[in-house]
């Protein structure tokens, strides 16, 4: 028999912990002058899903490792030196979870 969930609020959040975590490392890689400081922790959660690749897309398999490279891209992009300006307004969070 699986154990009851009970759900108050204001109880432990995944969700919470993890965007917690992003913040925390985001910030210190900042102040480490290691990332480009116009990004925001909100973007890391999109450019991790950027990174996820399925089988194929337009036609072309994915490599083995696809993901892999899709991930030394973004992180290319997030060092610090010389970085170019960033178009647009970071994600924020909304009320309605999706």
């Amino acid at each position: 028999m699986g154990r009851s969930r009970n759900v108050l609020p204001g109880a432990w959040d995944p969700r919470s912990v993890v965007r917690a975590r992003i913040r925390l490392l985001v910030e210190r890689a900042q102040q480490a002058g290691v990332m480009r400081p116009g990004v925001a922790w909100q973007d890391v959660p999109f450019l991790l899903a950027a990174a996820a690749t399925g089988p194929g897309t337009v036609g072309l398999e994915a490599g083995d490792l696809q993901w892999e490279r899709n991930l030394q891209i973004i992180l290319d992009g997030l060092r610090a030196p010389q970085p170019s300006p960033l178009p647009g307004t970071p994600p924020r969070a909304v009320t309605a979870l999706r």
